[in-house]
C-alpha cells in the first residue's frame, strides 16, 4: 500500500484494498517486485518479468481463479472443483467442473493413456489411436485398427456400438445319437 502525505492510499497495480482497507491483497495480475508482494495471496510467488518488476503467479500445481483473486489447487480426472479452470489446467481445453467434480464435456471421454479429455471417435470413424475410440461410454470394446475404430476381440459390431460376446459349444444328441455342435452368442454387459 502506498500512502501520500495527505494520508490517501492506493493499492499497487493489480492489488485490491482489504475490507478493513489498512492493506492491499495482490490478484494473480498483481504487481510485484519480491515475492513478499505477493505474501497475501497464498500459493503464489513474484515472477519477474524483467530486471525490476514482475507479476504475482500461482505456484506449480495451482491455477489462477476466474477472478484471480485466489490460486486454486489443480484437480485430476473426477477430482474435487469450484471452477473450470482447475481441471483444464491438467485435463485440456475440453474439461469441465459438474457438481464439484472435474468431468470431460459432452461428447469427449477421458484417455487414460493421455491423461485428458478428448474428442469421442464413434465405431468406424477415423482414428489415430486407440484412446480417440468409444461406443456407447465403453473404451474397452473398441480398437483403432487400420485408422477406423473397430469392435475388439471378444466384442461384435450390433447397430452403431460394440457388444460383448460369449460364445459356448453346446452338443445335442438326436434320436440316432449323431452329434451336431451349435455355437450360442449370450450378449454381455
Amino acid at each position: 500500500m502506498v500512502c501520500s502525505p495527505g494520508r490517501v492510499c492506493e493499492c499497487m497495480r493489480g492489488h485490491y484494498p482489504s475490507e478493513d482497507r489498512r492493506g492491499c491483497i495482490a490478484t494473480t495480475s498483481g504487481l510485484c517486485f519480491e515475492t513478499s508482494d505477493c505474501n497475501t495471496l497464498p500459493s503464489s510467488s513474484c515472477f519477474i518479468l524483467d530486471q525490476f518488476e514482475g507479476t504475482c503467479t500461482c505456484n506449480d500445481a495451482y491455477t489462477s481463479s476466474e477472478d484471480e483473486r485466489e490460486c486454486l489447487p489443480d484437480a485430476s480426472f473426477h477430482g474435487s472443483c469450484r471452477e473450470a479452470v482447475q481441471c483444464v489446467s491438467r485435463l485440456g481445453f475440453y474439461a469441465v467442473c459438474r457438481e464439484g467434480q472435474c468431468e470431460c464435456q459432452n461428447n469427449y471421454h477421458y484417455s487414460i493413456t493421455e491423461e485428458r479429455c478428448i474428442g469421442d471417435v464413434g465405431l468406424l470413424g477415423p482414428c489415430v489411436n486407440t484412446s480417440q475410440c468409444v461406443t456407447r461410454g465403453e473404451q474397452n470394446a473398441v480398437v483403432c485398427l487400420d485408422g477406423r475404430c473397430s469392435c475388439s476381440q471378444g466384442y461384435e459390431q450390433f447397430q452403431d456400438y460394440c457388444r460383448g460376446t460369449v460364445k459356448c459349444n453346446v452338443t445335442r444328441h438326436n434320436a440316432s445319437h449323431a452329434q451336431r455342435n451349435l455355437t450360442i452368442i449370450y450378449e454381455t454387459s
